[in-house]
């Protein structure tokens, strides 16, 4: 069979956009051609700008959030989101109206819990025209301080299969805060259980399902409230699964107690003794 070899195919100007299908094949020292193709568009290599760098666990990232979990992460945006933009929240609150059977929300999958309610609809078709009807309020920052104090009463109840605001001690709220810094203009604490996520935790203290006033709902949302911290922590109690408590401030300056009981929560936590989600 006669030798081929095949010589380089010519550069097309820097102008060209196509090129026909050819290539010069020389044998046995004759130059000859293939038969042309169809045109060919040469498309232009562009190469792309890599996306910035986002760290896939933001609450480890944020220098002013050292005591803080996925879930409480999770739970503290869902807040902000609620109070900063409440027609966002409209949709939420409306997919799961729509999984309401009576006095019971269905689950989003069949391998999910059905939750028993005490109002039913009526408390989700409230926390939408409540929605619709705010205005925006400026975000919480968050407190590591009061994070502690959260998580001083999550633990104390948790492990003690209790429930409500009065810990084992018979300390209040105010009172768990004050051990770690000083409260500024008021504050205010709430408590959600069996929640799975931190969505979950914060539309439930949004619908405020059976409870008179909707206070909880008041509370996250009152803008005399500017900075909050919040944990969430296995229950014992059958039924329960987990807790999460959310402390309220006007303001919150963290004493040394504070940054001792921080630093003693963030080791417990980086330990892998996890004490959330």
């Amino acid at each position: 069979m006669p030798k081929r070899t095949y010589l380089p195919v010519p550069k097309a100007p820097a102008s060209a956009t196509t090129a026909p299908d050819t290539a010069d094949i020389v044998v046995d020292g004759q130059v000859t051609k293939r038969r042309p193709g169809p045109a060919r568009t040469q498309t232009p290599v562009v190469v792309a700008t890599p996306p910035p760098m986002v760290d896939s666990r933001p609450w480890l990232s944020d220098p002013n959030m050292k005591l803080v979990t996925r879930f409480e992460y999770e739970f503290y945006q869902s807040q902000n989101e609620i109070r900063s933009d409440p027609g966002s929240y409209l949709s939420v609150v409306n997919e799961e109206l729509g999984r309401i059977k009576g006095k019971l929300l269905m689950p989003k999958n069949t391998d999910g819990t059905i939750l028993s309610l005490w109002e039913g609809a009526p408390a989700w078709q409230d926390a939408a025209k409540t929605l619709e009807d705010a205005l925006p309020r400026s975000k919480l920052t968050w407190s590591d301080g009061l994070a502690a104090a959260a998580r001083e009463h999550c633990l104390d109840m948790g492990t003690n299969g209790k429930v409500g605001h009065i810990g084992s001690d018979d300390s209040e709220f105010w009172q768990r805060a004050a051990r770690y810094g000083n409260v500024i203009d008021g504050s205010a604490e709430s408590i959600s259980y069996s929640a799975t996520t931190g969505q979950e935790a914060a539309l439930a203290l949004f619908i405020d399902d059976g409870v008179e006033g909707r206070k909880h709902r008041q509370t996250m949302t009152d803008s005399k409230y500017l900075v909050a911290g919040a944990a969430n922590c296995p229950h014992i109690s059958k039924g329960y699964g987990s807790m999460t408590v959310v402390v309220y401030a006007g303001g919150f300056e963290i004493n040394q107690t504070g940054v001792e009981k921080v630093r003693e929560y963030q080791s417990t936590l980086s330990q892998g003794r996890r004490l959330s989600k």
